[in-house]
């Protein structure tokens, strides 16, 4: 009887429900049927469900993790952002370059190993670099006994006072403090691995451009002037040449083994603005002496290499010929044993013209240009905008016309190539026009022909300004 009660109750009760939900539905509006979501909508909801899970559990144990162990999290994420950040900045051109190569010369012989140290540094393998002064010479092994267990090349460099040993370690010792350990203190500055450094790549023109700034342009001077190029090997029989040839204005010096394969691209064009006396082109120095060092071996099909040791032997034959400017269109790490090399000849009153970078307005710095004795150079192109691919900042000093710019190219034909190599020699032009006596006061005479392209003073994407004839 209970029972019986009891349902009559419920059932009383859930009439009465019934019809007070159906009054107020009747006074509510009519409400839209919400579509079937698709399977990828769902998914993409699961997915959002799941991440909002994992959030709430990194809330929830946020606050019992050690300051320690959030410290090395938040490191982690860091150095890997950083990473990716350097990655992001490495130029093209050497981001394409196997981790290892090796290099081969035309009997199949391997001469040596190129390696990637870091993201974007390459440099042979194992190999470190030291100069000592060359009174030190015979003294040297009894200071450092260990480290020239691991002597592997020994020279001269005349020119520089100095001697250039190069060591090859075994892997435990393959880093600057392992090295440092077996070396005097006072070494040290004039210690670092043999870099690779890399031709500052031209490329076709792809920037669009007016007319505002001529080219071919007149000369900066037809002074007997004295540059010196360090590149890769040029094609003397090109008629950009022919002139200087005829005159003896042109020497030519191979610092790396011809039978390593080498290119002729880069060079061929660089030096070809400078002296050139066609109908084509007429050099920007029309009547200099050049002396050109051929210091870079082939990577690939595209890419070109110099290590230090050659940049080095470059550098003290280009002394012994007594240059007025160098023209460095590479670019590279920083590296200890070249900046020494540089100041010694800023001590010289020579000028170091430098390509600042084809590596992006957001990379890091390259050298040399970076160095503070180095006049760096980023391209414009004719309608005086900057090259997108420019490397800027801090160092820039100067900047000129460098985006499809007229040069010759190997197999006797004309091209235009664009990049901040191809600016690197008009400045190597006005520095050696207006040379003074002292670098110093050859910048400041840069300036005051310069033209003002950004804010007033210098700038890091223009330097002082634009330097054109």
């Amino acid at each position: 009887m209970k029972l019986v009660l009891r349902a009559w109750r419920y059932g009383i009760v859930l009439v009465a429900l019934f019809m007070a939900t159906s009054a107020v539905a009747q006074q509510r509006p009519t409400l839209p049927i919400p579509p079937v979501p698709t399977p990828a909508e769902r998914a993409a909801e699961r997915n959002i469900e799941r991440a909002a899970r994992q959030i709430e559990r990194i809330e929830r144990t946020r606050t019992v993790i050690p300051d320690s162990a959030q410290q090395r999290i938040l490191t982690t994420a860091e150095n890997g952002a950083e990473l990716a950040f350097t990655l992001a900045a490495v130029p093209e051109h050497v981001r394409n370059l196997p981790a290892q190569l090796r290099i081969i010369d035309a009997k199949g012989f391997e001469r040596f190993i190129e390696v990637e140290v870091e993201p974007g540094r390459r440099a042979i393998e194992r190999e470190w670099v030291l100069l000592i002064d060359y009174e030190d010479r015979q003294v040297f092994a009894e200071q450092a006994p260990e480290l020239w267990r691991y002597l592997s090349s020994y020279q001269p460099l005349a020119a520089l006072g100095q001697v250039m040993l190069s060591f090859s370690v075994p892997r435990h010792l393959d880093n600057r403090e392992g090295v440092e350990r077996l070396l005097p203190a006072a070494y040290h500055p004039y210690l670092d691995r043999n870099h690779v450094y890399q031709a500052s790549n031209t490329a076709q023109a792809n920037q669009a451009r007016s007319a505002e700034l001529t080219w071919p342009a007149g000369a900066v001077c037809d002074d007997s002037v004295r540059i010196g190029v360090v590149d890769t090997q040029l094609q003397e029989s090109h008629p950009a040449f022919k002139t200087a040839l005829a005159e003896q204005r042109l020497v030519r010096k191979a610092i790396l083994d011809t039978s390593i394969a080498q290119q002729q691209h880069h060079g061929t064009a660089i030096t070809s603005l400078l002296i050139s006396q066609t109908h084509e082109l007429k050099g920007l120095v029309p009547n200099a002496h050049i002396f050109h060092a051929e210091a870079f071996y082939s990577q690939s099909p595209e890419h070109q290499g110099a290590t230090l040791t050659h940049l080095l032997s470059a550098l003290n034959w280009l002394i012994e010929s007594n240059v007025q400017v160098v023209n460095l269109s590479l670019t590279g790490p920083a590296n200890n044993t070249l900046h020494s090399v540089i100041r010694r000849l800023y001590a010289q009153n020579i000028a170091i013209v430098a390509a600042a970078g084809n590596a992006g307005p957001f990379a890091e710095q390259l050298y040399p240009a970076a160095y503070p004795e180095v006049i760096a150079v980023t391209a414009v192109d004719q309608s005086k905008n900057i090259y997108r691919w420019a490397n800027q900042g801090e160092y820039i000093e100067f900047s000129a016309f460098g985006v499809g710019v007229l040069t010759a190219q190997p197999e006797g034909i004309w091209g235009e190539e664009s990049g901040t190599s191809i600016a690197a020699p008009v400045v190597s032009a006005f520095a050696a026009c207006h040379a003074q006596d002292s670098v110093d006061n050859t910048r400041t005479s840069l300036r005051e022909h310069a033209i003002e392209m950004g804010a007033t003073g210098r700038d890091s994407v223009f330097g002082y300004g634009l330097l054109h004839p």
